[in-house]
């Protein structure tokens, strides 16, 4: 093989990578992005802070949670600062009746199996026993008597 055809091989290669990872960058933001597969959980419950004075919208945090657990790796300083915001017992229920029961995905060509369920569900899945127990530590500072077990 002549060395003009090797070059012309690699260029396409090269060529063929740097589209793969574009298109595939473009598809995780949009899969992360917390828009559009939240499933049954996505809808507008509790969106203007349920009445606790608090001011919360749980539906956004409930989507910044999903997409902080979608796709490849857990974002978990993203949900350590969800968790932060919660000031009350009320904040929590009212955040895990907004995220309802969705699809975390594993990532794409992951052989991991999706995880259905509720937001107690995917932290679990999701997280370590070290990190559960972080964000039960932000609960019992913030005077929130609930915890994840």
């Amino acid at each position: 093989m002549d060395k003009k055809k090797i070059i012309n091989i690699a260029a396409v290669v090269i060529g063929g990578f740097i589209a793969y990872k574009l298109i595939t960058k473009k598809s995780d933001s949009d899969t992360n992005n917390g828009g559009g597969t939240g499933g049954t959980g996505g809808g507008g419950t509790g969106g203007n802070g349920g009445g606790s004075g608090s001011g919360l919208n749980y539906t956004t945090l409930a989507n910044d949670l999903f997409a902080a657990f979608d796709g490849y790796g857990t974002r978990e300083s993203n949900i350590y600062a969800t968790f932060s915001l919660l000031k009350s017992d009320k904040d929590f229920d009212e955040l895990v009746k907004a995220y309802g029961i969705r699809e975390v995905s594993s990532g794409k060509w992951n052989w991991t199996p999706n995880f259905t369920g509720n937001l107690i569900g995917a932290i679990k899945s999701e997280m370590s026993t070290a990190e559960i127990a972080e964000i039960n530590t932000i609960l019992k500072n913030n005077g929130i008597s609930k915890q994840i077990v």
